[in-house]
């Protein structure tokens, strides 16, 4: 590993850590830029210490975070459900409960994202249907059906509140 990238064990507070990711964010694209060029092992080493290197200042802010993976959470606020969420709008809903299954950080939102599984998700047929052995039970429009499968829904944390 580089002696530029350090552990982030010996950084005393949080503003210490967010000061690195933010004067060694430029590094990415450096080292990315040496990789269309000759020196690819030397980009490949560098670029690999780097995300060591950010990995574990990641997961030390986010043990600061006051949600962990297992937290049993109750929605707060209504999400907008259009697009693919539309047909999740009649259980995501405030004081829908679920367990945070993964805490990480969005990049694109730049902020941490809380990954739920809703112990109420259900979906809705649009249609009449007979039984189809092994695939679903016989249902009508408009039934609330349980999910074979179960999807985990991106929210801020300002969305919950942890449940006791």
């Amino acid at each position: 590993m580089s002696d530029r990238y350090v552990s982030f064990g010996h950084f005393t507070d949080i503003q210490e850590r967010v000061r690195y990711l933010r004067d060694h964010s430029d590094a990415i694209g450096a080292v990315a830029d040496k990789l269309t060029g000759s020196g690819q092992q030397d980009a490949l080493t560098e670029l690999a210490a780097l995300y060591a290197s950010f990995a574990g200042c990641m997961s030390l802010l986010a043990s600061q975070l006051p949600y962990k993976a297992g937290d049993r959470v109750r929605l707060i606020k209504s999400p907008k459900c259009e697009g693919g969420w539309a047909h999740c709008a009649h259980f995501l809903i405030v004081g829908a409960v679920g367990t945070v299954k993964t805490v990480e950080l969005d990049y694109l939102m730049r902020d941490w994202s809380l990954l739920i599984e809703f112990d109420d998700e259900t979906w809705i047929p649009e249609y009449d249907s007979p039984a189809v052995a092994g695939f679903w039970p016989e249902h009508k429009r408009g039934d609330r059906l349980p999910v074979t499968s179960k999807h985990v829904f991106g929210f801020k944390p300002s969305f919950v509140e942890k449940l006791p």
